[in-house]
């Protein structure tokens, strides 16, 4: 084919990864390790509706401190993402130029489809974190109602766990700074209340 010049002819227009206006729906993907938060960015950028990804709140110690440390925010499930589109998806589009965000989505069917996830579902999914959370939280008290049932007192008999007086046990006498004074007989003794279980009466 020869053109003339001067002549103008049509530009097949630029493919994009959304197309017409459809129902809102979620689909889930998958990202490059640690890159969830750029995939869920770039896809906001883009026209995204919403997007998600399932969190939970963490105890981070600080390096060397182990008494110390932050809150801190982890995936429950790295390398995906939840994206809630409102417009038909062109999925080998949005990959490509996605620029590696973006590694797969989920599929399903004889076609491989993205798969669309049912509303139930995504709302039980939604659930996950604070379900989670919950249980962290229970298994937290239960934990501390443990350890405070263990803990030695003053004025109450306690068993030495570790060292060379392990397995005796000792009248608390003082407890200062982390450090139980501790009657075996006559002799005081210093303790770390790490190593004292509160006996049973």
């Amino acid at each position: 084919m020869t053109y003339e010049i001067g002549e103008t002819y049509p530009i097949a227009a630029r493919r994009t990864p959304l197309g017409k206006p459809s129902p809102d729906a979620w689909y889930i993907m998958t990202t490059r390790p640690q890159a969830e938060l750029k995939a869920m960015a770039w896809l906001k950028i883009i026209g995204a509706v919403e997007t998600w990804r399932p969190t939970e709140q963490v105890w981070q110690p600080t390096p060397r401190e182990k008494a110390s440390g932050k809150q801190v925010e982890r995936a429950i499930a790295p390398g995906y993402i939840w994206a809630k589109l409102n417009r038909a998806l062109v999925w080998d589009v949005m990959k490509e130029q996605s620029n590696g965000k973006l590694s797969d989505i989920i599929r399903h069917g004889p076609q491989r489809d993205p798969y669309k996830i049912p509303h139930r579902v995504m709302m039980a999914m939604r659930q996950v974190p604070e379900t989670l959370a919950a249980m962290q939280d229970d298994e937290a008290a239960q934990a501390e109602a443990q350890r405070q049932a263990t803990m030695p007192q003053v004025g109450r008999m306690a068993m030495v766990t570790e060292g060379p007086l392990g397995g005796n046990t000792a009248l608390v006498m003082e407890i200062r700074g982390g450090v139980a004074s501790c009657a075996f007989g006559a002799a005081i003794v210093r303790v770390d209340v790490r190593n004292l279980v509160r006996s049973r009466p």
